[in-house]
């Protein structure tokens, strides 16, 4: 699990970010990020009933993007928030997929170098 500091828990920190983030999609994945003021990156996984109604589904789509981005954590810019929003065709994608995904949304946002895997 990722510590405190890195995770995006309040309402108002996603309320802001969805209000005035910037927004890079693929059709799995789309990530909003904003700066944030601090030292620390933070993110969150959001997995939505409209990507499926299976609990354990959504959860371990969650987890494979949380672990990936808890690994990868030490090369993302500092002092962004970034939100990623499942979208429903990461349901079929493979790990490997995902993992790929979650980087050129982090590459194009400006947050990853570019050799970064």
């Amino acid at each position: 699990m990722v510590a405190r500091a890195h995770r995006i828990s309040r309402g108002a920190d996603f309320q802001r970010l969805f209000s005035r983030g910037n927004r890079v999609h693929l059709p799995a994945l789309t990530l909003v990020s904003a700066r944030n003021g601090n030292k620390d990156t933070r993110y969150a996984v959001v997995v939505g009933l409209t990507v499926t109604k299976r609990a354990n589904v959504r959860n371990l789509l969650r987890r494979r993007l949380s672990e990936y981005l808890r690994r990868t954590l030490p090369t993302i810019a500092s002092g962004y928030d970034c939100v990623f929003v499942v979208r429903p065709p990461a349901v079929k994608a493979a790990r490997e997929a995902m993992r790929d995904a979650a980087a050129i949304l982090l590459r194009r946002a400006g947050l990853l170098p570019p050799h970064q895997p």
